[in-house]
């Protein structure tokens, strides 16, 4: 756990609240980094913005991919459970997990 993370695990107030989901972090990340490629190379895109619905789906389609092969039929059946709406654009991004890496924007390919 990094300095930077809060701990509520000792204040009672916050003991009936869910765990904070691990990769918020992350996701925040790379957000960020590719709101930032796409200003760099295109200009004035709009930002990506995160769906927390549709982030619910995603995560149970990549725990399917990773014992399966991609699936569209199967990604939809997963949006159409959580209840998400219109035409999803299915984004893959490639991280490069090197220990050595100091710049976040080399994780985005």
């Amino acid at each position: 756990m990094n300095a930077d993370d809060l701990n509520f695990d000792d204040i009672p107030a916050f003991a009936n609240l869910p765990p904070l989901d691990p990769w918020r972090k992350i996701r925040r990340e790379l957000l960020s980094h590719i709101n930032k490629s796409r200003h760099e190379e295109h200009g004035q895109l709009q930002d990506v913005f995160p769906d927390n619905i549709a982030q619910i789906a995603a995560q149970e389609y990549a725990r399917f991919v990773l014992d399966d092969e991609e699936d569209e039929d199967k990604l939809a059946q997963f949006l159409k459970n959580c209840g998400t709406s219109g035409e999803p654009v299915n984004c893959t991004v490639v991280l490069n997990l090197e220990d050595d890496i100091t710049d976040p924007k080399m994780l985005v390919e």
